[in-house]
């Protein structure tokens, strides 16, 4: 009997120390799977080729966070949103679905974003004219192509400045954020004082901001600054716009290349590096905004430094753009922290590539 109760304490004995020795191992192999990096960002989905607004062949991006639609047709990005939301974008609904003559004499304002190559003060000396913008990369079709996780569309030649646009769009796993991408690449002809300028016309905001903290580093373009059509919000260290019966348009200095509009209860935050060595077009400025007479769209406008580039060079600057969350009360304070917050997390993508 003794040795029979031996026996079983031996055998619960053994048995719990295998059921010790099973834990330890989950245990183990838990410790190890908390060593794997946690919310893991997902891959971007694919590319979806669509029919959107009239046009064929674009493209769309979507994932849980954020959409976007970019029409090769027209050249340019005409639909950002999140998932089931209005369009941030302002369209000129009666160009749906129409393209503009190649030749370049007519130009059709149909909203979204796409890339200016020069500065406006430069647009005579180098392409005979002051109006309208090169229509190789305003309004002609551009060719497309699926990458891993985007889009890229490629403008044609342009003849004036022997240079082709390429931009490649991304959108950001697990955030309401794209990445552009984006060059301009020389192929032909003398050297060209070219810029990447990217104009963004965003539908009616209640209000468009961009960093400044002093007045001096506020610039007037396209005609004087008038100072009852904008306002330096010394809390907020930004100048805040808005749409209002006559245009303003107005760039800044300031040391961090980031602008904002709100619309409704959602804040588009655009994001660029600045280049250290400077020489910005336009008086310096990397940012600017304008703001359309009535009530129509402001355009979000970022400036890479304007270069000579050269056959067989490339003139690249990235940016992100993303959409927040905002309160439709909320004050320039708050979209300024908010905006400054979004810029420091487009600096890290940026810098990442």
């Amino acid at each position: 009997m003794v040795k029979l109760k031996r026996e079983f304490g031996d055998t619960l004995m053994n048995r719990s120390t295998l059921t010790v020795a099973v834990l330890l191992l989950l245990l183990a192999l838990c410790s190890g799977c908390d060593d794997e990096p946690k919310g893991e960002p997902q891959a971007a989905p694919a590319a979806e080729k669509i029919e959107y607004a009239g046009w064929t062949d674009c493209w769309r991006l979507k994932h849980a966070k954020l959409e976007v639609v970019i029409v090769p047709a027209v050249g340019r990005i005409m639909h950002l949103s999140t998932p089931g939301g209005a369009n941030l974008l302002w369209q000129d609904e009666k160009l749906h679905g129409k393209t503009a003559p190649p030749d370049g004499k007519q130009w059709f304002n149909y909203g979204g974003d796409k890339v200016w190559p020069a500065e406006q003060s430069q647009w005579p000396k180098l392409m005979g004219r002051g109006w309208p913008p090169d229509e190789a990369f305003d309004g002609s079709a551009c060719t497309a192509e699926p990458i891993p996780g985007g889009v890229r569309i490629t403008t044609p030649l342009s003849k004036s400045l022997g240079a082709r646009g390429i931009r490649e769009f991304t959108l950001v796993p697990d955030a309401a954020a794209l990445h552009v991408r984006q060059w301009i690449e020389k192929t032909a002809g003398d050297p060209k004082p070219l810029t990447l300028w990217t104009v963004t016309q965003v539908r009616a905001p209640k209000i468009a901001l961009m960093a400044a903290e002093r007045e001096e580093q506020i610039v007037g373009l396209a005609g004087a600054k008038e100072k009852q059509l904008y306002t330096l919000d010394a809390d907020a260290r930004a100048v805040t716009l808005r749409n209002q019966e006559k245009a303003q348009k107005l760039g800044t200095q300031a040391p961090e290349a980031w602008c904002a509009a709100q619309v409704g209860g959602e804040l588009i935050v655009q994001s660029r590096r600045l280049d250290g060595a400077g020489g910005y077009p336009d008086k310096g400025c990397a940012v600017e905004i304008y703001t359309s007479p009535g009530e129509s769209f402001v355009e979000l406008e970022l400036l890479s430094p304007l270069r000579e580039v050269k056959t067989g060079e490339t003139l690249r600057d990235d940016c992100v753009w993303q959409v927040l969350e905002a309160p439709a009360d909320a004050a320039a304070k708050e979209l300024s922290e908010q905006a400054r917050k979004a810029h420091a997390q487009a600096l890290k993508w940026l810098e990442a590539k």
